[in-house]
């Protein structure tokens, strides 16, 4: 398996997806962890539901667009009760994270688990575990 964690520092999606499938041995597969969904300060209302399918995310396209077959594990549930969790810890650590001069950590992973839970409020929100193969 190749593993991709992030998406987050991927400037040009069917560059990588190009150069990761390149790099797969024979019947090798690709796994990628990817998160999709609405952002929070945009408007929910006009969220393009569709591209939620996992064919329809960018991802899904990027992959499909290269000839890859690609199936999907769902890890939305799971990722929004993490979630939840994050948001728990957070409040109960903020002090220590202040004390330790790592506010802007504190800040920056709360942001992100209140975002996550907003978008999961909204039903707007996906996580996706990707496993995909050049196709036979």
């Amino acid at each position: 398996y190749g593993l991709v964690g992030s998406e987050m520092c991927i400037r040009d999606r069917a560059r990588t997806v190009g150069e990761l499938a390149a790099a797969l041995k024979p019947a090798g597969r690709m796994a990628i962890y990817y998160t999709y969904g609405w952002e929070p300060g945009t408007d929910a209302e006009t969220f393009p539901v569709e591209t939620l399918a996992p064919g329809r995310t960018p991802l899904g396209e990027t992959l499909e667009a290269r000839g890859l077959a690609f199936h999907t594990q769902d890890m939305t549930s799971a990722e929004c009760r993490l979630a939840g969790v994050r948001r728990a810890a957070l409040e109960e650590l903020e002090a220590a994270f202040e004390a330790d001069g790592l506010r802007f950590v504190w800040e920056n992973r709360m942001g992100e688990a209140q975002g996550i839970a907003q978008g999961c409020a909204l039903r707007l929100f996906r996580r996706y575990l990707y496993l995909a193969t050049e196709k036979m």
